[in-house]
């Protein structure tokens, strides 16, 4: 009886840090998960976010790591617009950069949003699996505007008035 007392008492550590559940690499630390493995220096992934690190108020901290496609980011907490329940706005910017801003809008479980990082943008929308698409927007496609303004008539008339 001694001897499975030490064995046990030996064995304990072990078997208290392999209880509970498989964390996968990015599951509590990160906002993204991959799905699958993400070649570098590619322009999309897919993941699963972890909606809780920006739901809950009283759990969520005002730093989030993000780690996604080529970047490994921590998130900063700015205004949270809470509509309802189910629907809300999570607003603020990327530590460490000053030309930042994160924008995600929450509705019925389903995160949109996107990420803009000095001169790179990074959109993220739902799949109907249930994970997201992380894509960085290719600006060369985007389509040209022109510098023709047209002013409304009322704006042309009071900016010619005293």
């Amino acid at each position: 009886m001694m001897k499975t007392s030490i064995i046990f008492l030996l064995l304990l550590p072990f078997l208290l840090s392999s209880c509970g559940e498989p964390k996968s690499e990015n599951s509590s630390q990160n906002l993204f998960a991959a799905v699958k493995p993400v070649e570098s220096k590619t322009s999309q992934g897919e993941y699963t976010v972890n909606l809780g690190m920006l739901t809950n108020q009283e759990k969520s901290e005002n730093n989030i790591p993000a780690k996604f496609l080529d970047k490994n980011i921590t998130l900063v907490r700015g205004e949270v617009v809470k509509r309802s329940e189910s629907n809300m706005t999570w607003n603020g910017k990327v530590k460490g950069e000053e030309f930042s801003n994160v924008t995600f809008t929450i509705v019925d479980g389903f995160l949109q949003g996107q990420i803009n990082i000095n001169a790179d943008t990074y959109t993220v929308s739902p799949k109907k699996d249930g994970n997201y698409l992380v894509v960085k927007v290719d600006k060369s496609k985007a389509i040209k505007g022109g510098n023709d303004v047209v002013v409304p008539p009322i704006i042309e008339d009071m900016s010619k008035s005293p």
